[in-house]
C-alpha cells in the first residue's frame, strides 16, 4: 500500500468516527441515556452471583457498569463510539495478520453494524463490549506462533468465549479464521460447529433459542 492510499485510509476513518460521534449526539442521543435508567449495577455478591449464572457474565459484567455513566449525553456518545472503536481496532488487526491489502477499511464494516444496533435503546452495552472482547480474543490466539500452542489457546478460548461474550462469541469463531490460513470449506465447518456450540451452551444456561 502507498503512502498516499495510507492516508486516505486513516482519513476515512477519521470521518467516520467523528461522523459517528456527530450521529449518535444529535440523531439519538436520548436512547443511550434511556440504557441508564433501565440498567442497573450492584457491587453485592447476590448480584455478582446473578450475573455470573448467565451467558456473557463478562461483558455484562463491564457493560453494566459502565452504562452507569450513560447520565451525561456526551459521555453516553463517547463510551459508546470507543467500545465501537475497539471492534474496528480488533479486526483491523486480525485482517492485517492475514495480509489484507484493505484491512483498514474493511473494518469499518462490522464497526458500522454495531453503531447501527446500539442505536436501538434495548440494545445493551454489554453486547457491544463482547463483541469487542470476541475479537480480541481471536486475535490474541493468532499472534501465537507457536502453531501447537495457538491450537491449545484458540481450543480454550472457543470453550469460554459464550459464558465470556455471549451471542457475540460468534465473531470469535468469525475472526480467528479470517486471520489465519484456513481453507473455505474447513471455514464454514468451524461457523458450523460455532453455531452448534451456542445452542448447546445455551441450554446449559437454560437459554431458549427464541
Amino acid at each position: 500500500m502507498s503512502a498516499h492510499e495510507s492516508r486516505v485510509n486513516r482519513l476515512t476513518v477519521l470521518i467516520f468516527f467523528i461522523l459517528s460521534v456527530c450521529f449518535l449526539f444529535f440523531a439519538c442521543p436520548y436512547k443511550l441515556v434511556f440504557k441508564e435508567q433501565i440498567v442497573l449495577f450492584e457491587f453485592t455478591r447476590s448480584f455478582l452471583a446473578e450475573l455470573f449464572s448467565k451467558p456473557a457474565a463478562i461483558a455484562e459484567l463491564f457493560g453494566t457498569f459502565i452504562t452507569q455513566f450513560f447520565i451525561y449525553r456526551w459521555v453516553a456518545v463517547l463510551l459508546t463510539v470507543l467500545c465501537v472503536a475497539l471492534i474496528w481496532d480488533g479486526f483491523r488487526r486480525v485482517l492485517n495478520a492475514a495480509s489484507s491489502a484493505h484491512s483498514t477499511i474493511s473494518a469499518l464494516l462490522p464497526a458500522a453494524a454495531e453503531l447501527v444496533l446500539c442505536c436501538r435503546y434495548e440494545y445493551p452495552l454489554s453486547m457491544t463490549i463482547g463483541a469487542a472482547i470476541a475479537v480480541w480474543m481471536a486475535l490474541g490466539c493468532i499472534k501465537l506462533k507457536n502453531k501447537t500452542a495457538r491450537t491449545a489457546v484458540s481450543a480454550l478460548c472457543a470453550l469460554v468465549s459464550y459464558p465470556v461474550a455471549g451471542i457475540h462469541c460468534l465473531l470469535f469463531f468469525i475472526a480467528l479464521p479470517a486471520g489465519t490460513e484456513t481453507k473455505p470449506l474447513r471455514y464454514f465447518g468451524i461457523l458450523a460447529c460455532a453455531v452448534a456450540y451456542i445452542f448447546a451452551s445455551g441450554k446449559l444456561y437454560l437459554v431458549d433459542a427464541a
